[in-house]
């Protein structure tokens, strides 16, 4: 960090390896799920993107609303993690261009916020979030992602052709 050599501590390790939670619990990741992590905060992004990645998922990353439609062009993912306050047009306004592109228009969408009257807010219509979370509520952050991914992998898949093949 500013050109020095800098020892990082990661807490959360460190308080679960203390508590005897070192083993992850239900709310840990769904096999193959993917998080498109939209935040404009590199510091936050880190602290986020290492909560995710140490439950499992596989993350994606964007530090503006322009960056992450481009990422979400290349790269499928199952859920979009979004800071309201997200650099070139906000969170809300990120959503109605994603939800605008048929490929994305299903894919769930969780809001960050640092408000707690913002995570309280319920979704007004389907094209909305699906939660709003405080940014630095893990625990929360975990469960619904874990809740939409496993919704997601709990979908039937497309059924089969099956006959003569040509």
């Amino acid at each position: 960090i500013g050109k020095l050599v800098t020892d990082m501590l990661d807490l959360d390790a460190v308080v679960r390896e203390a508590t005897g939670e070192w083993l992850r619990d239900e709310t840990d990741a769904v096999d193959g799920t993917t998080v498109m992590l939209a935040e404009g905060s590199p510091f936050s992004r880190g602290i986020l993107r290492g909560s995710l990645e140490m439950a499992g998922y596989r993350v994606v990353e964007a530090s503006t609303a322009a960056e992450a439609l481009s990422q979400l062009a290349r790269v499928k993912v199952n859920v979009v993690l979004t800071a309201l306050d997200l650099p070139g047009g906000g969170g809300c306004e990120f959503l109605e261009k994603m939800r605008r592109e048929p490929s994305l228009a299903g894919v769930p969408a969780l809001a960050l916020t640092d408000s707690a009257d913002d995570a309280g807010v319920q979704p007004a219509h389907p094209g909305s979030f699906q939660d709003y979370l405080i940014r630095s509520d893990r625990e929360a952050m975990l469960r619904s992602i874990h809740r939409l991914a496993s919704a997601l992998n709990a979908q039937p898949a497309a059924p089969e052709l099956v006959g003569e093949k040509d």
